[in-house]
């Protein structure tokens, strides 16, 4: 069944670390139709909305819109059963929506294609993911994608055999100074 994440956190309302985290967890989750996102300076519509066009919110959602366009996006399978990931993932924090819990959740969402190609899991906090490789049909390429930049760094060591298990540590701050990172395994 379709899903649409419709409506979080508008931007200048929380950070644009909580846009990235509820787009990611979204994209990750099931939200395949797609999501909405909002404006503090642009819904009401003032004379000068207008001018809140370009902002850094929006451009993050490009960057998460442009990698997905680079797979099967519509073919990602959320991992509930943590297969991929099988350990750091965290554990979600159900509370309010409008508490300050998506600045504090731990939890890591993660999506995979069932073909054994790719698997992209977004991690809100610095973290060790351990990830089983044997559910790779081939060598595993690892990159850390920062959402708040667009860029990806290649994790040393890769690619890697597709059997084993892997620790992988997020790397620190992102181009914006927060912890979130995103974690991209894929057959070359």
């Amino acid at each position: 069944m379709p899903v649409f994440f419709e409506e979080g956190f508008y931007e200048y309302r929380g950070t644009t670390r909580n846009l990235r985290t509820q787009a990611w967890w979204a994209a990750l989750s099931g939200a395949t139709a797609g999501q909405l996102y909002g404006s503090e300076n642009i819904y009401p519509f003032a004379p000068d909305w207008k001018n809140f066009l370009n902002t850094t919110g929006i451009a993050e959602f490009g960057y998460l819109n442009t990698l997905l366009k680079s797979m099967k996006w519509y073919d990602l399978v959320p991992d509930q059963s943590h297969m991929t990931v099988i350990g750091g993932y965290g554990t979600p924090d159900n509370s309010d929506a409008n508490s300050d819990c998506i600045n504090t959740n731990d939890y890591v969402s993660t999506a995979y294609l069932a073909d054994g190609t790719l698997s992209l899991s977004y991690a809100p906090i610095g973290t060790t993911l351990t990830v089983d490789l044997s559910k790779f049909n081939g060598p595993v390429s690892a990159k850390w994608f920062d959402p708040s930049s667009g860029n990806s760094i290649d994790i040393p060591g890769s690619p890697f055999s597709n059997s084993g298990i892997q620790s992988l540590s997020t790397p620190g701050s992102n181009a914006a100074g927060d912890p979130d990172w995103a974690l991209l395994l894929k057959i070359p």
